[in-house]
């Protein structure tokens, strides 16, 4: 996206790309809400529809043609050639995928958990039914869409991060309300309230908008491509062990996911105090966003 979009675009159309998220995070909920009652043949058809979602987008990426790439005559002459590895372990790029990969792990170890599991909590912590753990989930989507579309119109302005610093608090304050609870419904819904308030501010969109700003342009898909995938490897290992450890105790859980939240809080401030004015004065390549520094 940030290499396709033109400059003066760049970061609203990276941080749309969480607005599309959003809504097939919604497409799945209300699927599951509607299918609620239908055991494993819901599961199947909800799975299936994500296949089909994958099919679609592999058919349209390849007919998309990206500036850089080659033509197929130039491909005949000459094929394209990949940055060197090694550049990825140098200073410049090494501490900003330190940083932002610290921050996404982390960060994204508790939204990946009550993206998974956030319905199973619901019905096995907090004595919810199926329909009503359901229905709370696809309830508060609409709230973390709008503030995403907020969120697209801050991506170029020192507001971004600005709001950051107030959005990680009350994300971390939603967390610590559903430990003290350990789960029951009540403090579950103000959870989700808080939660579905400042997500959307301190959360996976500013991943991607601090990556394509703080990254080294020559490495930018590989040191990204690599936060990334490590970090749903760990997330996968992570959701192995999430429903035992629910059933040991739902207030470790929560705990350990409120430490995760505060360590993800204090790296976004590292990226936004440090990383940030830093890559402000460094010479930037048409594939750079143009966001004002803080």
């Amino acid at each position: 996206m940030s290499d396709a979009a033109p400059s003066w675009a760049r970061g609203r159309l990276v941080a749309f790309t969480q607005v599309m998220w959003m809504l097939g995070i919604a497409v799945a909920i209300f699927l599951g809400f509607v299918l609620s009652t239908t055991g494993m043949t819901g599961a199947r058809l909800i799975t299936g529809q994500l296949a089909v979602a994958a099919l679609v987008t592999w058919a349209f990426r390849s007919r998309l043609k990206l500036p850089d790439e080659p033509s197929e005559t130039e491909t005949d002459v000459a094929a394209p050639q990949g940055a060197s590895l090694k550049n990825v372990w140098t200073r410049a790029a090494l501490l900003p995928m330190t940083a932002t990969f610290v921050f996404y792990v982390t960060w994204g170890l508790g939204a990946n958990t009550f993206g998974q599991f956030g319905t199973y909590l619901l019905v096995t912590v907090s004595d919810a039914s199926q329909s009503l753990a359901t229905g709370i989930n696809l309830a508060f989507i609409p709230i973390g869409v709008l503030l995403t579309f907020a969120f697209v119109r801050v991506a170029d302005s020192p507001w971004r991060d600005r709001l950051f610093h107030v959005a990680a608090v009350v994300q971390i304050l939603a967390f610590v309300i559903a430990s003290l609870t350990a789960g029951a419904l009540v403090g579950m819904l103000v959870f989700f309230v808080l939660y579905q308030l400042s997500n959307p501010f301190a959360g996976e969109a500013n991943y991607k908008v601090w990556s394509q700003l703080t990254l080294p342009a020559d490495t930018r898909g590989t040191t990204q491509g690599l936060t990334y995938a490590l970090s749903r490897g760990v997330f996968a290992v992570a959701a192995f062990f999430t429903p035992a450890l629910a059933d040991h105790s739902p207030a470790v859980l929560l705990w350990t996911i409120t430490a995760c939240m505060t360590v993800a809080a204090f790296a976004g401030v590292f990226i936004i105090r440090v990383l940030v004015p830093r890559s402000s004065g460094a010479v930037r390549d048409r594939a750079d966003l143009r966001v004002p520094s803080t």
